[in-house]
């Protein structure tokens, strides 16, 4: 609720400011921030390259450094990474609305520190055991994006990027190291977050556009 406000707010404001002055959005590079990205339960440092083949073509490419997480609470460490190269179709009169095709891969480890199934059979443990071991989670997909830039500086040298929309993904977990391990991350609340398996994703955010040439 609190990111989807500051989106919302973020909209408006900015609308405002381009009522005003509507210029035309090229540009040949520009890198990006997702601030929002810290925020994520996977906590994340997420920065962008884009690129213009075309005035209306662009190539970008999402690079994420993970350092944190809320994903459980016995948790130790976190350490991942995630990739997301896309194409970008620009379009409107001043080019500033565009169209993306997004494919993304995230892997992070956790260090948890847990009772763990030994000797499993169909996930049936012949004894657990107290210890730190790592847990990995993989996730890969792929994302229809549409989104739009709104300029912060007359130069145009600094933009906003607010985006939305929808894909699949699939996601598994496993423990490494522990080829007979096994071990469920569930909260034992509402959200399961063992969940493996095809599911729908949301992309929402919004990016903080440096442009470079």
């Amino acid at each position: 609720m609190k990111i989807l406000l500051t989106l919302l707010l973020a909209a408006a404001t900015l609308s405002l400011s381009a009522q005003k002055n509507k210029p035309l959005v090229v540009y040949k590079k520009a890198i990006s921030l997702s601030p929002l990205a810290l925020a994520d339960i996977d906590h994340t440092v997420l920065l962008t390259g884009e690129y213009r083949l075309k005035p209306n073509l662009a190539l970008l490419a999402d690079a994420g450094y993970i350092f944190a997480s809320d994903y459980r609470s016995n948790i130790k460490k976190t350490t991942g990474f995630n990739i997301r190269p896309s194409v970008r179709m620009y379009h409107g009169k001043r080019n500033k609305g565009y169209l993306q095709a997004q494919a993304f891969y995230k892997m992070v480890d956790y260090t948890i520190t847990d009772w763990i199934g030994k000797d499993c059979v169909d996930g049936v443990p012949a004894y657990e055991k107290l210890e730190d071991f790592t847990y990995r989670k993989n996730v890969m997909g792929f994302n229809i994006i549409a989104g739009g830039l709104l300029p912060l500086s007359p130069s145009h040298k600094w933009l906003i990027d607010l985006y939305g929309g929808l894909g699949i993904r699939v996601k598994n977990h496993k423990v490494v190291n522990e080829p007979d391990g096994c071990y469920e991350l569930n909260n034992g609340g509402f959200f399961n977050f063992e969940m493996n398996g095809t599911t729908i994703s949301v992309p929402l955010g919004l990016r903080i556009t440096h442009v470079l040439q």
